[in-house]
């Protein structure tokens, strides 16, 4: 998926009816939020692969939310050029 228009609210509503998916690319996305990551998250447990590179409004805060709920499903994630993350906020996540 690569729209930089999309909002939080279009993604949301994605989400509740890809319960399923394993793959969510959602790179570039510029107004995704925190709490938008929730959401996802929370209806999508099955993700295994979640690319929110150059997603500029995601922080630490979404990595703990990803940590909790794709913690036995998630191998691959991508927060390239997202500035509010931070190398610790990374290790950290990791080690949970």
């Amino acid at each position: 998926m690569f729209n930089q228009q999309l909002t939080d609210s279009a993604v949301i509503d994605l989400s509740v009816n890809l319960g399923q998916i394993e793959e969510f690319d959602l790179r570039g996305v510029k107004n995704l939020t925190n709490d938008c990551i929730q959401k996802i998250v929370r209806n999508c447990p099955c993700i295994r692969t979640l690319v929110l590179a150059n997603c500029n409004q995601i922080s630490n805060s979404a990595l703990t939310e990803i940590a909790t709920y794709l913690k036995t499903t998630l191998r691959s994630l991508d927060v390239c050029g997202c500035n509010s993350v931070s190398d610790n906020g990374v290790i950290n996540r990791s080690e949970e």
